[in-house]
């Protein structure tokens, strides 16, 4: 009726006011960074919004470099985990703030069916298929313009890359709106194809340099997993409740990864006052004087969650109307800078990972990032789903094959505040 859609109209011309939209973000700062062994250049620009939020983002990879937001008396830091030399990214195993692709997580045995036929993909991840191959969309270099409030960077992949099927153009737009920063990712190919894309940003609340992330309140908005064998997806889906996995409250990180461990029959105990882990004593990941940074045990999360997902009412259908609906993922809460994070997708999965796997990797400003030094939220359709039946309540999330003609799309957006 007239007054509903009168009613939607304001509601949006609000929500766009809450978000910061209704200024305009002042054009991306440039710099060189150097040149790259293929002779191709690589740079970074720097997108800042009135409220004094900004990101930094490179064209290798359109990779996050940096992402600098307030803490609860005001002062800016860097909030993501990065390499101080950025020539090291196209080296990067842990995928620090790219955009990871053709098909984000992991394909067992890097085998495939895409429209009857069988493809052999690169295994880069052991004898698997992990975040796109060996030079994914995170080691390449995008094209790159000015939009308003941003950045849109852009890639052709061509067929039979890392044994995929189908030239695809992708495209990954970047805007950022007061505390609220906006990725959308677009893909379209010449033939089957699948896309999962992500965005493999490691997040440190307090700071990228502050240490773990032990003590962040983390919440999922996810009723269900996706339960692993050696980091493959079984196929079944599992309800978190009773388990380490029930992330539906706000939980502390340390506590959580105890009872995890708990539950897989190890011995961790999480030490609130000092903020570490302990697995028989020792800490699980410390810095030795002789020996350096050393890992005890890779024990954390490193699994899909399953978003839950409402059906929109008559009045969240007009206000999304030409619009990506978007759905809670998670929120993210640093009780001492009074950082939060919430981030909010229109994909049906989320990789959640602890960095179990970071020790003694050297970062921005000469600082060392240790197990747990960050955490990973990546909006995701689920890892190996491509070689499952669609119809199963697993299949629900499968990855996305498209066609000619046909359109992939991935927004997620972060909105960052205080308390």
């Amino acid at each position: 009726s007239r007054w509903l859609l009168l009613l939607a109209m304001q509601a949006a011309s609000a929500s766009v006011m809450a978000e910061g939209g209704g200024a305009t973000t002042p054009p991306p700062m440039e710099r060189r960074i150097g040149t790259l062994p293929s002779g191709q250049e690589a740079r970074a620009w720097t997108i800042r919004s009135a409220t004094g939020t900004s990101v930094e983002i490179m064209n290798v990879g359109a990779t996050i470099l940096k992402l600098r937001t307030r803490d609860r008396k005001g002062e800016l830091g860097d909030i993501v985990l990065g390499h101080a030399d950025e020539l090291r990214y196209l080296e990067d195993s842990n995928y620090f703030g790219g955009i990871v692709g053709r098909v984000a997580n992991r394909i067992k045995e890097g085998m495939m069916t895409v429209g009857g036929v069988q493809y052999q993909l690169d295994c880069n991840n052991g004898a698997n298929h992990l975040h796109g191959g060996s030079i994914g969309y995170d080691k390449r270099v995008w094209e790159c313009k000015r939009i308003r409030n941003g950045l849109e960077f852009s890639l052709f992949s061509l067929d039979g890359e890392e044994g995929y099927p189908g030239e695809v153009h992708i495209t990954a737009r970047y805007t950022l709106q007061g505390n609220v920063l906006t990725l959308e990712m677009r893909a379209r190919s010449s033939s089957m194809t699948p896309i999962n894309l992500a965005q493999h940003s490691y997040f440190n609340l307090a700071g990228h340099a502050s240490g773990s992330v032990l003590g962040h309140e983390v919440l999922v908005f996810a009723d269900k997993y996706t339960p692993m064998v050696q980091q493959i997806p079984t196929g079944e889906v599992k309800a978190v409740e009773g388990s380490a996995y029930d992330l539906r409250e706000p939980s502390c990180l340390g506590k959580k990864i105890a009872q995890l461990g708990k539950e897989k029959g190890m011995d961790i105990a999480y030490d609130e006052e000092k903020g570490v882990l302990l697995k028989d004593g020792a800490e699980l990941a410390e810095e030795d004087e002789e020996a350096g940074p050393r890992c005890v045990a890779p024990i954390g999360f490193d699994d899909n969650f399953v978003v839950r997902r409402k059906e929109p009412n008559l009045l969240q259908r007009i206000l999304s109307l030409g619009r990506e609906r978007l759905h809670p993922v998670a929120k993210v809460v640093e009780k001492k800078s009074g950082r939060t994070m919430l981030i909010e997708s229109n994909v049906p999965g989320v990789q959640f990972y602890t960095a179990n796997f970071l020790c003694g990797v050297r970062g921005k400003e000469e600082c060392v990032y240790l197990q747990h030094g960050g955490l990973c939220l990546e909006t995701q359709h689920f890892p190996n789903s491509i070689n499952v039946d669609s119809e199963s309540e697993f299949g629900k999330g499968a990855c996305r094959i498209i066609d000619e003609g046909e359109e992939y799309v991935h927004k997620v957006q972060y909105t960052f505040g205080t308390e």
